[in-house]
């Protein structure tokens, strides 16, 4: 891509990503979501490209969904609306088969940081603590101490007094 200015950067990525050609090979696609994060380490505010982002993260692609994520978290705070869009395609992730995956989604779910969405990250933190797969279990419970630093004097739900029970019996 020749040197363009940041909007005309953005421009050209948000052509790229929502290019149905493009989509269709998840090759193109995949190194279109990179040059989208060459972008973002170079210092270029491609933080209008976030609901593109979001529809990049729902693929099978494992290697795509790691960078959506990184993207997705570093602007997160920037878009606290559309990131509710992005906690309903974790908690998807949170179902699948593949425990990477799941555990992928639980940990980036607990690095948005946003107090808004603490509710809607409980329960599949909770249902991680007593997934099958260690390293699911693993990220569940660094999930909640994530959430114990971000609101340290509020109440959660019953995943607290799982967590220590947990932590207590096991």
């Amino acid at each position: 891509m020749p040197y363009l200015g940041s909007e005309d950067t953005e421009r050209e990525l948000r052509r790229a990503l929502c290019n149905p050609h493009i989509q269709s090979d998840p090759l193109r696609y995949r190194n279109t979501v990179l040059k989208v994060l060459r972008a973002m380490s170079q210092g270029v505010d491609v933080s209008g490209l976030f609901s593109e982002m979001v529809k990049a993260c729902a693929t099978a692609d494992i290697v795509q969904k790691k960078l959506v994520y990184v993207f997705l978290c570093s602007y997160a705070a920037l878009n606290p609306e559309l990131s509710l869009l992005v906690i309903n395609t974790l908690r998807k992730d949170c179902q699948d088969p593949n425990p990477m995956v799941r555990s992928l989604a639980l940990r980036n779910m607990t690095n948005l940081r946003l107090p808004s969405l603490v509710e809607y990250v409980e329960q599949p933190l909770t249902a991680g603590l007593r997934d099958r797969a260690a390293c699911v279990r693993r990220v569940a419970v660094l999930g909640w101490a994530k959430i114990h630093n971000l609101q340290p004097n509020s109440e959660t739900g019953g995943g607290d007094s799982y967590f220590l029970s947990f932590l207590t019996f096991k």
